[in-house]
């Protein structure tokens, strides 16, 4: 009976995460509907949701040397990395998805290891974790996004001359299945929404990220001076993204050494953890009994999610 109360909260936590994270694109599709279920998840749940991320970005604003402006950027870079800015998923959104599965992890290891206890220092190590496999999955994803990113900008600088926009335009069909999405609604912002180029390409620039900021702002400046002799300002851009190729091929070489190593160490120390556990009933009952094996467990958990941190850090490095 406990199992099935634990597995049933474990549910409505997890559940809970989801809906926080894409509420931005449930909010979208809720927020003019009439449906009485609709406007009740609104205003319980989802005007929460959005005004947690309203105040959060605001902060982050007013300071941009602070420590919470880095800590919304990094959460921030995490969601463009994994792709997750075309559902509009919100910083807010991810923190509260990150800690209901952390809880909902702490509670089922505390039952386990029979310490109510140890609940905080188990979600906070869980938290740590998840941030770090988040991101790694992100970074797993931020080269490919990287290249595709440079490929469309090294297509856009060598025909510039006709104007950025005009180069979208006859490109649109040219790039990749990834970030396309992404220049077709900047065709439609301009076309259909009334923006100017300055605010599409801006937005543009928030959802293709640092990699593209470079080009955005030179764009913006190149469109608004007029200019057609000011195309020089784009030549630097197609060295800098040879240099940043070669570069990326060296890093690509001490990253797949250093996964190799922690891939096979990983699977022998967790092989030999899960056969003795298994097939030793006093290392099972120092683990999830003795304080000290409890809080061994935990410090496991942390030295693995700093190690996946370090490697992330080496993929993540910006060239």
């Amino acid at each position: 009976m406990l199992i099935v109360k634990i597995a049933l909260a474990v549910v409505c936590i997890i559940g809970f995460g989801f809906l926080a994270l894409y509420s931005g694109k449930v909010i979208n599709a809720m927020v003019n509907s009439r449906d009485f279920m609709n406007k009740w998840y609104y205003k319980l749940f989802g005007k929460s949701v959005k005004d947690l991320q309203l105040s959060l970005s605001r902060n982050a604003e007013l300071n941009k040397y602070s420590t919470v402006y880095k800590i919304y950027h990094f959460f921030d870079d995490m969601i463009i990395n994994l792709d997750m800015k075309k559902d509009n998923v919100t910083v807010a959104g991810l923190l509260i998805f990150i800690s209901s599965i952390s809880i909902a992890g702490g509670l089922v290891l505390s039952v386990v290891m029979n310490s109510i206890g140890l609940f905080v220092p188990i979600v906070a190590a869980l938290m740590y974790l998840v941030i770090i496999l988040l991101r790694f999955i992100g970074i797993t994803n931020y080269e490919q996004r990287e290249a595709e990113i440079m490929d469309a900008v090294d297509l856009l600088v060598s025909d510039i001359k006709g104007g950025t926009y005009n180069a979208i335009l006859k490109y649109q069909d040219s790039f990749h299945v990834n970030v396309k999405p992404h220049f077709m609604n900047f065709i439609d912002d301009i076309q259909n929404k009334g923006y100017s180029f300055k605010q599409a390409m801006g937005i543009l620039n928030d959802k293709l990220g640092a990699n593209f900021t470079d080009f955005a702002q030179k764009a913006v400046l190149y469109e608004e001076k007029a200019d057609e002799t000011m195309e020089d300002i784009f030549s630097s851009i197609i060295e800098t993204n040879r240099q940043r190729r070669t570069l990326r091929h060296v890093n690509n070489i001490k990253f797949a050494e250093l996964r190799t190593q922690f891939v096979v160490s990983s699977l022998l120390i967790v092989g030999y953890a899960i056969f003795s556990t298994v097939f030793d009933p006093f290392i099972f009952q120092f683990l999830t009994q003795n304080a000290f094996g409890k809080l061994l467990l935990i410090g496991d958990i942390v030295i693995f999610a700093f190690v996946l941190s370090y490697l992330a850090s080496i993929k993540a490095k910006s060239l």
